[in-house]
């Protein structure tokens, strides 16, 4: 739950990442689950570059009616395990406008309003999250 996985550039898109992409790509998958560890220490629910510029710009994964969920207490763990963040609103926040849409877990419901009261994040940021979930409903 904890854990830092460090992978060099080359291992992650020869390695790591191809089974994923077949998943996106080929399957075409409606939901991901980011995972409790880091990866090259950012918690991969609050990794912008795996679930944005990889996931949706590169894999093509922003249809609508797709979305992204955490593993259970993942979105928690980004602050009281990783200590990647100052406290749980900025977790929440970075989860959110990295490309978790959803939390399985308590911390977008207990932290989100704290995080929307800071402007930390703003209300397009819900808007997203929220219109992928909902369309995943009619697709």
């Amino acid at each position: 739950m904890s854990f830092n996985a460090v992978v060099t550039p080359q291992d992650l898109s020869e390695y790591y990442l191809p089974s994923f992409q077949s998943c996106v790509r080929d399957a075409k998958v409606a939901s991901v689950m980011c995972s409790y560890n880091s990866v090259n220490g950012i918690p991969s629910c609050a990794n912008s570059y795996l679930l944005q510029s990889i996931l949706r710009d590169y894999w093509g994964f922003n249809d609508e009616g797709r979305w992204v969920t955490s593993d259970c207490d993942a979105v928690d763990n980004i602050f009281s395990t990783h200590m990647f963040t100052a406290d749980y609103p900025h977790a929440v926040a970075d989860a959110l406008k990295a490309g978790t849409d959803v939390d399985c877990g308590t911390a977008y419901s207990d932290h989100l309003p704290a995080a929307f009261n800071q402007s930390l994040i703003a209300r397009p940021d819900l808007e997203k999250a929220l219109v992928r979930l909902y369309s995943s409903l009619v697709r």
